[in-house]
């Protein structure tokens, strides 16, 4: 949720990305974020169902479990109350 009297925006200033893509269990989330950053991180599928909702706060080597998640097309919204980030993921049983 963005800060009172905040624009959320989404960024390329918000370094992130995600691997491997296709994903089974775990997603690992690369930052070049400098030191910790509390994010809200959802999930959600391709009709905007939020699957995975969560508080982490960010460092420059992450990793989520998702193995309670269907097999699928994602999103993952990285927002961190200012900015905002959205990646697309495969999620696949091996």
């Amino acid at each position: 949720m963005p800060l009172p009297g905040r624009t959320i925006k989404s960024s390329t200033d918000l370094d992130i990305s995600i691997y491997p893509n296709p994903v089974s269990d775990e997603i690992m989330i690369n930052s070049k974020l400098s030191g910790e950053v509390a994010t809200h991180i959802m999930i959600q599928n391709t009709h905007g169902q939020i699957k995975k909702s969560m508080r982490l706060n960010l460092t420059k080597s992450n990793k989520i479990n998702i193995a309670e998640i269907p097999n699928g097309s994602y999103f993952i919204i990285f927002n961190t109350g200012i900015n905002q980030k959205i990646l697309n993921f495969v999620k696949i049983i091996e």
